[in-house]
Parts: C-alpha cells; sequence; structure tokens
C-alpha cells in the first residue's frame, strides 16, 4: 500500500468523522464498487454497529451485505476461524490462578476504572501482559519491574497453550502469524485513535492490497491507553492529510473550553477546530445538590448525562434523580425496563423492593414514568460516540486514577475533553466534593 492511496481525516468532537467516511462508501457505491468489496472496520463493537446500521438505511442496503463492516477483533476472530467457548473469561482466568498461584478471585476485565500500575498485585499482571502484548513501548513507560510479569506470562501462555484456550490478543497475533489479507478494494477505518500498534499491524496486513485506505481519528479522544491505544502511530502517520474543521455539535463557548482542555496534551496532532454554533453555556455549581437544573431541563424535553470519571461517584447522581422523581438511564439502560412498565401498569409489582415501587410511584405521579428516559447516568467512557443537549460533569476521580495521572497525564486529559465536548447546549460543572479531582476543568 502506497502512502498516496491512505488519506488520513484528522477529527475533533462533533465533525462528523464517521458521516465523512460514509460520503466516501457513498462514492465509490456511485463509482460502481460493489458493496462487498468495501470494508468499514471500527474499534468498538457500538461504534460498528451504529455504521452498519447508518449504511443499511442511507443506502438501501441490507444488513445482510454488510459482512464487512466490523470490529477489528472480529476480522480476526473470523478469518481465525475462533468460537466463543474458546475465548478467556473471568472464569477461566480464576482457573488458571487457581493453577498457577496468581489470586485473581476478583478479576475486573474493565480497566477503564483505572489500573494501579505500580501495586503489587496479580490482577495488574492481567493488565500488563496484555498491554505489553499490543503496546510495548507503553508499557515499559509506566512499569520498571518486568520480572513478575515474565513469569506470568509464561505461565499464561502455558495455561492457554494447555487448555486450547484464546484471547483477543492472540487472535490479533494469529492473524499476522498466518499472513491473512482481505479481498477487498475499498477500506475505511473509524475511530483509529484508539487501536494499539498491534491492531495497526493487523489492518496494514489485512488491506495491503486495497486500492483505497480512508483513515478517520480524533486522537484527543484517545481514552483506552490502559489498553494499549496508540495516539502517536495516528499523528504520525503517512498520506494525504486532512482536517475535519468544523464542530456540528459544540458551540464556540464550550468547543474553546475543551481546546484549553486539550492544549495540555503532550503528543497530538495540529487538527484544529472551529463551532459552527456560537455560544453555549458553562455554569459552576458548588455541589450536588444544586443539579436542580436537571428538572427544569426534562421538563424542556432536552436530553441530559450526568457524568463522572468513575462508577463510584455516579451513586450521587441516582440518589438524586430518586429524590427527584426523575426516570434515568444507567449507562444507557433504562432503570425501569419495557417489562417493568408493564408491570406496573397492571399492578404486578409483588416481587419489587418497597424503594424500587416507591420511585415508580413518585414518576408516575409527576406523568414522567412511561417516558423514554431523556437523563443518561453514566461514565466518561460509556458515552464516547454519543452526545446530549446538557452535561453535567463531575471533576473528582478515584485515588487510582490519580495515581494513573502522575505516570502519565496525557490519558486523563484526553478523558475530560471527552466528556466536556458530549455537551450540544450548556456543560454544568459541580465543583470538587472530594480532595481528589481533575484540576484542568477549574
Amino acid at each position: 500500500m502506497k502512502n498516496s492511496n491512505i488519506d488520513i481525516y484528522y477529527a475533533s468532537a462533533g465533525v462528523g468523522k464517521t458521516t465523512k467516511l460514509l460520503d466516501i462508501v457513498d462514492q465509490h457505491i456511485k463509482a460502481g464498487v460493489p458493496i462487498e468489496r468495501i470494508a468499514f472496520l471500527t474499534f468498538t463493537k457500538k461504534a460498528a454497529e451504529v455504521a452498519k446500521m447508518r449504511t443499511s438505511e442511507r443506502f438501501g442496503i441490507p444488513l445482510g451485505r454488510l459482512e464487512n463492516f466490523r470490529t477489528i477483533h472480529s476480522l480476526c476472530f473470523k478469518r481465525c476461524g475462533a468460537k466463543m467457548i474458546q475465548m478467556m473469561d473471568r472464569y477461566k482466568y480464576k482457573e488458571f490462578g487457581d493453577e498457577s498461584g496468581y489470586d485473581l478471585s476478583h478479576i475486573n476485565l474493565n480497566y477503564a476504572e483505572g489500573i494501579s500500575w505500580r501495586d503489587n498485585n496479580d490482577t495488574r499482571l492481567v493488565a500488563l501482559e496484555q498491554l505489553y502484548r499490543n503496546n510495548p513501548k507503553y508499557c515499559e513507560k509506566i512499569t520498571d519491574n518486568f520480572s513478575d510479569m515474565i513469569r506470568y506470562m509464561t505461565e499464561y501462555t502455558k495455561y492457554r497453550r494447555e487448555h486450547e484456550v484464546l484471547d483477543f490478543t492472540d487472535l490479533l497475533e494469529n492473524y499476522i502469524k498466518n499472513d491473512f489479507t482481505e479481498d477487498v478494494d475499498v477500506v475505511c477505518l473509524d475511530e483509529m485513535q484508539d487501536s494499539t500498534p498491534l491492531q495497526w499491524r493487523v489492518v496494514f496486513q489485512a488491506f495491503r492490497n486495497a486500492e483505497h485506505i480512508y483513515i478517520a481519528g480524533d486522537d484527543k479522544q484517545a481514552i483506552y491507553q490502559f489498553a494499549g491505544a496508540s495516539p502517536d502511530v495516528l499523528v504520525n502517520m503517512k498520506g494525504n492529510q486532512h482536517i475535519l474543521d468544523t464542530s456540528y455539535r459544540v458551540p464556540s463557548e464550550i468547543l474553546e473550553f475543551s481546546n484549553q482542555i486539550a492544549s495540555e496534551i503532550s503528543v497530538r496532532s495540529n487538527a484544529y477546530c472551529k463551532a459552527i454554533k456560537q455560544g453555549g453555556e458553562i455554569n459552576y455549581l458548588t455541589d450536588i445538590n444544586e443539579i436542580e437544573y436537571v428538572s427544569e431541563l426534562y421538563a424542556q424535553g432536552k436530553t441530559v448525562f450526568m457524568l463522572a470519571r468513575n462508577n463510584k461517584f455516579l451513586s450521587k447522581y441516582v440518589d438524586f434523580c430518586k429524590e427527584h422523581g426523575i426516570q434515568y438511564k444507567y449507562k444507557g439502560e433504562p432503570v425501569f425496563s419495557s417489562d417493568e412498565k408493564f408491570q406496573f401498569k397492571y399492578g404486578m409489582t409483588e416481587l419489587w423492593s418497597q424503594e424500587k415501587l416507591m420511585f415508580a410511584m413518585d414518576c408516575d405521579s409527576r406523568g414522567t414514568f412511561y417516558d423514554e428516559p431523556r437523563v443518561n447516568i453514566s461514565t466518561i467512557h460509556s458515552v464516547k460516540g454519543d452526545e446530549a443537549d446538557a452535561v453535567i460533569l463531575m471533576g473528582d476521580i478515584s485515588k487510582v486514577v490519580s495515581q494513573q495521572m502522575d505516570i502519565d497525564e496525557d490519558t486523563e486529559h484526553r478523558s475530560f475533553y471527552v466528556g466536556v465536548t458530549r455537551a450540544k447546549e450548556r456543560l454544568y460543572i459541580i465543583e470538587p466534593q472530594t480532595k481528589i479531582y481533575y484540576p484542568y476543568l477549574y
């Protein structure tokens, strides 16, 4: 693949990078390229499904013809002939720990909460091993003690071989080892700021025979460095470079504020962005109880994100919504399912807790129980790619995240850049409620 056949679109929040790639798909379809000869890969399953649905709706193409619209891991899973029963999960990790003398009984594979890289615990080794295989350079930056990890890697490799199981990094490595390639003409790679060096190797091997490769990403939103994301690969990519310079989501005042956060990032592209919408509001609240704005916004039909960096802080938002009879989603899932709404309507609530029933009755008395919830209580990582009319954001961070900032501040600059830029109209920042917080919001 020659650099002249690679087009790179550097983005910012709300500029419509996925829309740009779909426009490119449209151009090639009109030029006579069959959809089966076009691949569209992205980082998360959620983003891949969105791209698939938008393509199907926009071009009237049945979903069954969009087999090449998937994640990088999904591509490797399919080509390597893997089965889900083979894949490592928390139960297999626990079994491995029991056999090898590691305490993995409380393993949590969601590392977005933060990782104590320098603590002496066994669960840290799980994250370090995966990080080393995906991005050894970054792994060496955050730890200088490899003796424990080498022993762990030896035992872990032995376990996978003897039990004939795989982890998701194995899929990437096996794809490269087998020298697989994909027979397509056009490739669109979205959200590539979150890809690891190993994933970059996969895509450039897979599509080395393609006629055109289009890459889109915003290095300011690379919030998965704990998993090996390497935004500097995107920043230094060779090819025809373009800047998507207009944000259709973020109004000017909030965009300017987000750019101040982004300016703290040490490794970033020169992508700039202007707002198509002028204005926007930024307000500071001294206490969580001051967010009575939510009730007013809800009455106006506005959508609201109530965000925090860590799960531990979300309970404050939950308590507020319950106190004020505001129905909500928790990380995108409605607090009352459609089945539960049916049960409530017909008095089938005998198995409900008293607290849940009282909350439902309060929402019902306010006329909000049967509404689609417009308030989403979530961590920043869980709403990446989404947007709301108003964002309420806490700056407090966990002790583990604070320790991570001592090693690498850029990751948290990017996380809070993402949080701020979800706002389409208004941003409310809550003053620190603890002694540990992200200082650049204030």
